[in-house]
């Protein structure tokens, strides 16, 4: 910046003087005060470090390495607006989708499976509205949105009658190209049934690129399994290594299946991860098509992001807006060539008109209106998201060796292999969120209030899984499902269980620490009672409170020094009274004879309230 006052010009960094990273380490030290750098250090679920600077000292690879290509297509137009729906939605409802800005639709079966004659319905509806001519009377804008030019997607998949109907509509048609969504390796994982991908390669092997991407490499399976983003990756570039040997032997020229291959992959509420995950997918898919002899020009990458609806909360689930606007800026930023976003509602029940609008809106905003995909590579320069790509392809790569030193996907899924590293995966994560290290807003913390679930609207609409699964199949993992079942639980009783409050001091001494276990208990649906207003001035008052209260546990709420000259009589008096547990808030390392527990930030979550709930009786 300069200023243009007077004579001549002046930077403002002429008066500054100039800083290095040793003068801000100092200048954190101070803030610190003793405390250890790592406390400003996160790491994701790969165990990849995050700090809270970096510079180009940082990078331990050619930045270039990573960066998203320019495609003048995506500049011109962003990415594609892709809804998802079941072949038994409302033909309405995707017509509506269509007339308001959707670029394309993904169709998926319902659990019955896929039935043909339902697809060749829908597709053949959504062709004809596409040929249908807008009415005289409109104007030109309205008649361009009433002028439909959509591309046509079948959700990940394995069956050829399915992806040959898709086919033939099109080709009737002269519909956009359309995505077929083979799946083989992919429906096997999620299935447990094998599938026939040498059958599939050859019966594919005529169907040429301009018909679309053939083969589709899902990872979002696996991201609802609970897969972390390099486990994704890795996979993802295993299977798409084996469709590619496939079609090979099939017939298939090199370059034709690599362009016959799509990219599906789970867009996280991490914004930054999954921006780092879309620039790696695509530098470790070309460095695979390279290694097939693959030329550059044909490499025709196609990433596909889509919310992961594992992620979703069920309990106040306009929270999950907030988790697709993340995921969304992520993979925009991250260069994705199309984006789906779910409805907030999907793990309620199959959405409703507002559902599907807000997606649709959410992801024109990000898309079209912000002009962030009209950018080659928004992320370029931050250091953070080079380095932090470069360490998640490194992550995947480790994973894609793993994967090929067994053999090659579709022995790593039938040997057990990758149900065994989702499995660790897993209980990793549920150890994060139990502590709360891994926070579920809305359900694991800040919950929503007593009366008002955000889900009142959906009585008695039973609620959908995350995905679907078969024995011996991926298992979808819901980081808010143990704590939806805690308050479900507490929810139920007609009468909502409480814990009484012995706070002691007035209300400023013991308010922080009340309101931490107020809020802590209403997660499993617990009430906290006798914490409003000013507490016991005596352990006397607090057991002649606690006996009015009519509670069986009861948890000490104060500061510290409160603790040291109070608590120890108050536990004692609280027990003379009949209480069966009696807890204090505060640190273990508070000695207090008389406690039974200690509830505290960084511990588990889940065991405490569950034991409550035993204690309390609630079922």
């Amino acid at each position: 910046m300069v200023s243009t006052m007077g004579e001549g010009t002046a930077s403002i960094a002429d008066d500054l003087e100039p800083v290095g990273r040793l003068d801000w380490l100092e200048a954190v030290d101070g803030v610190l005060q003793g405390r250890p750098f790592d406390a400003l250090v996160s790491s994701t679920h790969d165990g990849i470090k995050i700090a809270p600077l970096y510079t180009s000292a940082e990078l331990t690879e050619d930045p270039a390495r990573y960066a998203v290509a320019m495609d003048p297509h995506r500049i011109e137009r962003g990415p594609e607006v892709r809804q998802h729906h079941l072949v038994t939605s409302p033909i309405a409802a995707i017509l509506d989708d269509l007339h308001n800005g959707v670029d394309s639709i993904e169709l998926a079966p319902n659990d019955r499976g896929w039935k043909v004659d339902e697809l060749v319905c829908v597709l053949e509806f959504i062709t004809a509205e596409m040929k249908r001519e807008p009415r005289s009377d409109l104007d030109a804008d309205e008649a361009a949105r009433q002028t439909l030019k959509a591309s046509l997607a079948l959700a990940p998949h394995s069956d050829l009658n399915a992806a040959n109907a898709l086919l033939g509509v099109a080709d009737e048609n002269a519909t956009p190209t359309p995505w077929l969504g083979l799946d083989p390796i992919g429906c096997y994982a999620r299935t447990g049934e094998p599938r026939d991908v040498a059958a599939i390669a050859k019966s594919t092997g005529s169907w040429t690129p301009r018909l679309g991407r053939v083969i589709t490499v899902d990872g979002v399976g696996y991201a609802d399994a609970g897969a972390t983003p390099a486990q994704q990756l890795g996979w993802m570039l295993a299977t798409g290594v084996e469709y590619l040997r496939a079609l090979e032997s099939a017939g298939t020229a090199m370059a034709d299946a690599a362009a016959s291959i799509g990219l599906r992959v789970g867009a996280r509420a991490e914004q930054f991860v999954t921006t780092a995950a879309m620039r790696a997918l695509r530098a470790m898919w070309a460095g695979v098509l390279n290694a097939c002899g693959v030329p550059s020009r044909c490499h025709n990458i196609r990433i596909h992001a889509v919310t992961p609806e594992a992620q979703f909360s069920r309990l106040d689930p306009w929270v999950n807006q907030l988790r697709s606007t993340a995921a969304t800026l992520g993979a925009v930023i991250g260069g994705a060539d199309a984006v789906t976003v779910l409805p907030h509602d999907v793990a309620v029940r199959a959405g409703d008109s507002l559902a599907w609008r807000a997606a649709r809106n959410l992801q024109l905003l990000l898309v079209d209106e912000s002009g962030i995909a009209r950018l080659t590579d928004p992320a370029a320069g931050s250091w953070f998201v080079e380095s932090l790509t470069a360490s998640l392809a490194e992550s995947a790569w480790k994973v894609f060796r793993e994967v090929q030193a067994v053999g090659g996907m579709e022995l790593a899924v039938e040997s057990g292999m990758i149900a065994t590293a989702l499995q660790k995966a897993w209980d990793k994560r549920s150890a994060a969120l139990a502590t709360r290290r891994e926070v579920v807003t809305g359900v694991s913390m800040y919950p929503v209030a007593f009366g008002d679930t955000g889900t009142d609207e959906f009585a008695g609409v039973p609620a959908t899984p995350a995905g679907h699964s078969s024995p011996g199949g991926l298992t979808p993992r819901r980081p808010a499902g143990a704590f939806e079942a805690l308050r479900d639980a507490g929810d139920r009783p007609a009468v909502r269980p409480t814990v009484f409050a012995a706070a002691l001091g007035d209300l400023a001494t013991h308010t922080a620490r009340s309101t931490w276990v107020s809020n802590l208990l209403a997660v499993a649906g617990v009430a906290l009672v006798g914490a409003q207003g000013d507490g016991a001035m005596s352990p006397l008052e607090a057991e002649a409170r606690f006996i009015e209260s009519g509670c069986s546990v009861a948890v000490i709420c104060s500061s510290d020094d409160l603790y040291a000259l109070r608590a120890t009589a108050t536990a004692t008096a609280l027990k003379e009274a009949g209480a069966h547990m009696v807890a204090l808030a505060g640190s273990p390392h508070i000695d207090v004879a008389g406690v039974d527990e200690y509830w505290y930030d960084g511990m588990d979550v889940i065991v405490t309230l569950r034991r409550l709930h035993e204690l309390l009786g609630v079922q």
